[in-house]
């Protein structure tokens, strides 16, 4: 709860613990010739474990945490997850998931080097795809139901229309969130709340 938090604050904003986060992320974390975060020290970069690291060293908000973040290489490690179809990969040879293009995207946006060669029109149309419809035992049934999911034509969970649709308005691309059925949604489950 709130002790949580202020722990948490607290620890961040211990200048000793701050040098020891910035080399824990900056230097162990980060990897150095594929660029983008592994979970833990020497692992392989990871888009989730990178939006982790990304946005613990931001909150730092010292010149050292951002300045660590090797942006020219994170940028090449977005651009090599991003596949044929506008999806991406979530690490290298790994499966294709929205959460990965929320997190890169996020991660870049804050970084401010995401640009329309990563964010283009494919990726835009595979979001959209992953607003996905409810099958009712037909595959691929005419009825949307709003929700987004892991992939196109999947099942919908809540946790991926945050990342669908924070991606598309990351990219400013708000009119490819299908407003009418999103809502649908939230008003016929809101009752199980």
């Amino acid at each position: 709860g709130i002790e949580s938090i202020f722990n948490a604050k607290f620890y961040l904003f211990c200048f000793d613990n701050q040098i020891r986060l910035i080399d824990f992320l900056g230097v162990r974390c980060q990897h150095p010739t594929l660029g983008g975060f592994g979970g833990g020290p020497q692992q392989l970069p990871h888009l989730a474990a990178s939006f982790g690291a990304v946005m613990a060293l931001l909150t730092i908000g010292t010149k050292e945490a951002y300045e660590c973040i090797n942006r020219e290489k994170f940028y090449q490690f977005l651009k090599r997850m991003k596949q044929p179809d506008g999806s991406f990969n979530i690490h290298d040879d790994g499966e294709t998931d929205i959460r990965a293009v929320y997190c890169g995207f996020a991660a870049a946006h804050v970084l401010n080097i995401l640009d329309k060669r990563v964010a283009d029109d494919a990726t835009a149309q595979w979001l959209k795809e992953c607003q996905t419809y409810q099958d009712k035992g037909q595959q691929h049934n005419t009825t949307r139901i709003g929700g987004f999911s892991q992939e196109p034509y999947d099942e919908a969970h809540g946790g991926y229309a945050y990342c669908g649709a924070s991606a598309l308005l990351i990219m400013n691309r708000p009119e490819m969130i299908n407003l009418d059925t999103l809502a649908v949604l939230f008003r016929d489950y809101s009752k199980y709340i």
